[in-house]
Order: structure tokens, then C-alpha cells, then sequence
């Protein structure tokens, strides 16, 4: 168990893998971890920090009120690599690409930011009644959106891997500007 000042809410709590291939199951109060000790409890933290260090990582996270940040390290590129898989809890999600195609953040309605680097499959369950929001860049942007079932599709934005979302009922694409296809 961890604890931090509780007025001061300024601490992060860091949790780094192994270099074999981990598994990490992550909320805003506790960390997981398939074959370590994990963080069973930690409070009055200001945000969480998960590396995966070596090997094909598995991250599944539920967002809550400590924004997350999650960072595969290596392997970088490659198949499957490592994977992140959110779980909106029934709310709306925005996803934001970031500056580069193997990281970016989600915004979870009522959460905070979920933000990953080093990241190479992503998966993003919903209710099976909730929206989507993809926020492409301000530059030239090749957006692809293909249906692989009902209420389920893949979003690639520029060469970002594509991201699987599960059950959710609408998707928006705000493209920003430039000349996007």
C-alpha cells in the first residue's frame, strides 16, 4: 500500500515491468502485475506512472481521478508489441493523437487523461451505447476508419497502428485543419 501526503497531492507513483513479457491491470487506486508484487492500494496520489521496460506488455486500464501515463519502452514498432486496452466504463472517448504514430491519450467523460508512448496495438471497450471522438492533427492528415462488426471499428491516423474500439454506438472525426483525406 502507498500513501502520500494527503494535502499535497503532488506525488507520482511509478511502476516498472520486468523484461519479460508483463501483463499490468491498472485503476486510479491500485496496480496489478501478472507475476510481481503489484501497488494493491495507494492514495492522495497526484498521478500514475506505468513502464513495461522489455517485452510484448499488456496494459488494461480503467481511468479514474489520477491521470495515467503509460509507456511501453521496448519493443518499439513491431507486432503485436506491446498493447493497451481501455475501459470507458460507459462513458464517452476522445482520442488524441500524438506526435508521433505509437503515442497519444484518451479523455474518458468524468476521468482523467490516459496518455502512452511506445505503444504498438491499442483496444478501447465501451458500453455499448457510447461515442467516440478521434482529434486528428493540424497538418495533413490520411484518416482511415473501417467497421469490423456491429458497433465495432478500427481508427488509423496518419501510420498510428489501428485502434480496435469495441461497442460504441457513434464516432466523430474532428480533423482540425489541413488537407485531410
Amino acid at each position: 500500500d502507498v500513501a502520500s501526503e494527503p494535502a499535497a497531492r503532488a506525488d507520482t507513483v511509478e511502476v516498472v515491468g520486468t523484461t519479460a513479457a508483463d501483463t499490468f491491470t491498472v485503476s486510479d487506486t491500485a496496480v496489478l502485475h501478472d507475476s510481481l508484487q503489484g501497488v494493491n492500494t495507494f492514495t492522495n496520489v497526484a498521478a500514475l506512472t506505468i513502464s513495461g521496460r522489455d517485452g510484448a506488455d499488456t496494459f488494461s486500464v480503467t481511468p479514474g481521478s489520477v491521470p495515467i501515463f503509460i509507456d511501453g519502452n521496448d519493443p518499439v514498432g513491431g507486432t503485436p508489441g506491446d498493447t493497451l486496452n481501455i475501459n470507458t466504463g460507459g462513458a464517452a472517448v476522445t482520442s488524441n493523437i500524438g506526435p508521433e504514430n505509437d503515442e497519444g491519450s484518451f479523455d474518458v467523460a468524468g476521468t482523467q487523461t490516459v496518455s502512452y508512448d511506445h505503444i504498438e496495438t491499442i483496444g478501447v471497450t465501451g458500453p455499448g451505447a457510447g461515442s467516440v471522438t478521434i482529434t486528428a492533427t493540424n497538418g495533413d492528415d490520411d484518416i482511415t476508419v473501417v467497421g469490423t462488426g456491429v458497433d465495432d471499428f478500427t481508427v488509423s491516423v496518419n501510420d498510428s497502428p489501428d485502434i480496435q474500439y469495441t461497442d460504441f454506438t457513434s464516432l466523430t472525426i474532428n480533423a482540425l485543419s489541413g488537407d485531410d483525406d
